[in-house]
């Protein structure tokens, strides 16, 4: 759950954002202050363009205190073996329409994008397997990128996971 004060942080960020933005490209003398913001802004912006595709960033994006993304994450426990599960779920996530940039049964990562649509950036789609004793499980985990709400894209993106994974399931 997320907390109040994350949730008045982040649209704190968004109205500065949609304030500083048009008076910088309004062409009129601003406030030093502003136009360094707003170029921090922008920085910050690119960065997560650059580093979007990196597993190793998937720390940074999944972290509670990250202003600039948002996500959701859900376990999922199953009897399918890990060794097998890390190939059926990279299968699933390609049919669900998500873009597998890479599959590492070592680690147990799968690790997807989506495209950017009207209501989103885009999304990181983090899917890591774990074996429990016999069992395993995995975490599905959505972040929406450089975005303070996910408007239900992250519950989606879950939801037509599951929904794949359920389909694939069956014989």
């Amino acid at each position: 759950m997320k907390s109040r004060l994350m949730v008045y942080l982040k649209g704190l960020l968004f109205f500065i954002f949609l304030i500083v933005l048009p008076v910088i490209l309004s062409g009129k003398s601003t406030h030093p202050v502003v136009k360094g913001l707003a170029i921090s802004i922008a920085i910050i912006f690119i960065l997560h363009l650059i580093f979007r595709r990196l597993t190793s960033m998937k720390s940074y994006f999944n972290h509670r205190l990250n202003f600039f993304s948002t996500g959701e994450r859900y376990v999922v426990p199953t009897d399918i073996p890990s060794d097998i599960l890390v190939d059926k779920l990279g299968e699933v996530a390609e049919q669900a329409g998500f873009r597998v940039l890479e599959k590492d049964r070592e680690s147990g990562l799968v690790f997807a994008i989506t495209g950017t649509s009207f209501v989103s950036w885009g999304e990181n789609i983090y899917i890591t397997v774990r074996d429990t004793g016999g069992r395993s499980e995995f975490e599905f985990s959505s972040v929406c990128f450089f975005q303070l709400f996910d408007w239900g894209k992250n519950r989606r993106n879950y939801e037509r996971f599951i929904t794949e994974f359920e389909k694939s399931l069956i014989i």
